[in-house]
């Protein structure tokens, strides 16, 4: 992806939305690859930690949580490099998005996606 000519990591302060729109909780835990594209309305809870590779695109409203309260799962999230994930999906606690994997939106991922994998239609995994 060459989306950008320059890149320049946005300032991330602890709940309350970057210049782009996306909201991060426990920033800290966050491990931002360069060039990636995070679409507005985005949510990320680091709470246990999140890593997003480089080339990264998020579509809009994507939800990663490292931490689920409702049915009590919590666990590191990591997206490598070149992945894609449609708007409004779901990525829920202890899951690997490998290298390349394209994720269509609306789905619901609860389990790890290999690289180069495409998952579409409200594809719970």
């Amino acid at each position: 992806m060459r989306k950008f000519k320059t890149w320049v990591a946005p300032k991330i302060e602890d709940r309350i939305p970057t210049k782009y729109g996306w909201t991060v909780f426990h920033p800290e835990k966050l491990k931002l690859g360069k060039m990636t594209d995070i679409g507005y309305g985005c949510f990320l809870n680091a709470q246990e930690g999140i890593t997003i590779g480089d080339y990264v695109q998020l579509g809009p409203y994507v939800s990663i949580t490292s931490a689920n309260t409702i049915n009590d799962t919590y666990g590191k999230i990591n997206i490598m490099r070149h992945a894609v994930i449609g708007a409004y999906t779901l990525i829920l606690p202890n899951v690997v998005v490998g290298e390349g994997a394209k994720i269509g939106a609306h789905c619901i991922i609860t389990k790890d996606v290999m690289g180069m994998e495409s998952v579409e239609h409200h594809g719970k995994r």
